[in-house]
């Protein structure tokens, strides 16, 4: 044992036992790597340049305030600690380790390490509830080495490597779409016959319970208990792609929610398969969805607008703009629309944020994703904690509204969620059904 971890053993003993143990049970492989300088590949990763380190550090490092409390997502080789040691010596610094047993190796192994025994260098073990904070870097490489151990934290961060890689995609493409589904709505005076979703709206809506239904693969797998909940005479929402799987069960729900501006033309005959069963199902669409969805709807419809929408229709601003907030999918749309209706309890099925094996969505919307998809789009996807200990596949996009739906639930302490997707991911705050 070198000096630094005999010091962190003695100073607290708790803290070096967690290294040790993860240590002693992880399998890593490493080796050296050299170029103009040394780095050290963890499992094929590579975890700094091996060229002007200390040069990528300070470029990593350049939108810091080194005046205020800083946070680090991983170590590497500690270049960026010692880059800001350098420029500011009292900087206060927590270092989140990602990856115990890598971290024991290096301390171990390199003797370098002495900077992390500065005593305004905070070493902390992250876990799930890890804060990410703005005055903060992320070490890329520790963020995909050993996803599958603190997996939450590692997917959260690898989201925010992309820049919000989910919401700027999820944004550019609705937009791609969206301008020109208003154009055609206000040319048609959509905007005339129907009108925006409203406070009377919302206290028709109100009840005790509610079942949300997604598309997620495990919806046909809860088919019988669905059915057995709507016998109670609970309400039932569903995002619109959902449909495809329930029509073939003669479900029918009390409300549908849309927000793809391009849905429709995609799904128009999984969706909308049995018109005449949807005349007394509530539609809640948005401004942007399609005008033959709208025109072929038999049923009730309101709409949900925001400021994207104004800047493209001015007509149909009015205080209703952004009566509905969200982030992200449909069903982030549905559960933003729940979250006014403030029931007591929410069932939440196909709620995946997940794959099931090769399955992306539950009613034969996509074709299954072949290995050959999984490696040509190896950057989007991530493996992801499923309730049955099980690791998936998913879609960062996918990950990221999970944590959106975590956020609603944490903000909702009165209304209790019930999660029955035994395949999907787990989704913190709700209750497993």
């Amino acid at each position: 044992m070198n000096n630094i971890l005999d010091i962190l053993k003695t100073k607290n003993p708790e803290f070096y036992n967690q290294l040790k143990k993860a240590f002693d049970e992880a399998s890593y492989e490493l080796r050296t790597d050299e170029g103009m300088q040394t780095t050290i590949i963890a499992d094929n990763i590579q975890l700094t340049s091996h060229h002007d380190r200390m040069h990528c550090a300070e470029y990593r490092c350049r939108k810091l305030d080194l005046n205020e409390p800083i946070s680090i997502y991983g170590m590497g080789l500690g270049d960026e600690i010692r880059y800001i040691l350098e420029k500011n010596p009292k900087a206060n610094i927590n270092l989140f380790i990602l990856n115990e047993a890598l971290f024991y190796f290096l301390v171990q192994n390199i003797e370098d390490f002495t900077d992390l025994l500065a005593t305004n260098v905070n070493l902390i073990i992250a876990d799930d509830d890890t804060p990410y904070v703005k005055n903060s870097i992320i070490i890329p490489s520790e963020v995909y080495i050993d996803f599958k151990h603190n997996n939450k934290i590692k997917i959260k961060l690898a989201n925010i490597l992309d820049y919000d890689f989910a919401s700027v995609n999820s944004t550019n493409r609705i937009l791609r779409f969206s301008v020109n589904n208003l154009n055609m709505n206000k040319a048609a005076k959509i905007f005339d016959r129907i009108k925006p979703l409203n406070n009377d709206d919302i206290n028709a809506l109100k009840a005790d319970e509610y079942i949300v239904l997604a598309s997620g693969p495990s919806l046909k797998d809860n088919i019988e208990k669905i059915k057995e909940l709507q016998s109670k005479g609970i309400k039932t929402v569903a995002v619109d792609t959902a449909l495809a799987c329930l029509n073939n069960y003669n479900i029918i729900p009390n409300i549908i929610v849309s927000h793809d501006p391009i849905v429709y033309v995609q799904f128009k005959n999984l969706i909308l398969k049995n018109k005449d069963n949807f005349k007394n199902t509530f539609l809640i669409c948005s401004a942007h969805s399609e005008q033959a969805f709208i025109e072929d709807y038999p049923g009730p419809i309101k709409y949900i607008f925001d400021d994207n929408d104004v800047k493209i229709v001015p007509e149909i601003d009015c205080e209703l703009k952004n009566f509905i907030k969200f982030a992200g999918s449909v069903l982030l749309e549905t559960t933003a629309i729940l979250k006014r209706v403030s029931p007591k309890k929410i069932h939440l099925f196909g709620c995946d944020f997940a794959y099931k094996g090769n399955t992306t969505h539950a009613g034969n919307l996509y074709n299954e994703v072949s290995e050959k998809d999984t490696k040509k789009n190896y950057g989007s996807f991530i493996k992801i904690l499923c309730n049955d200990g099980q690791y998936q596949n998913t879609l960062k996009s996918f990950a990221l509204y999970r944590d959106y739906l975590e956020a609603d639930i944490k903000s909702s302490p009165n209304t209790e969620y019930i999660n029955y997707s035994k395949t999907g991911a787990i989704i913190k705050g709700a209750k497993l059904g």
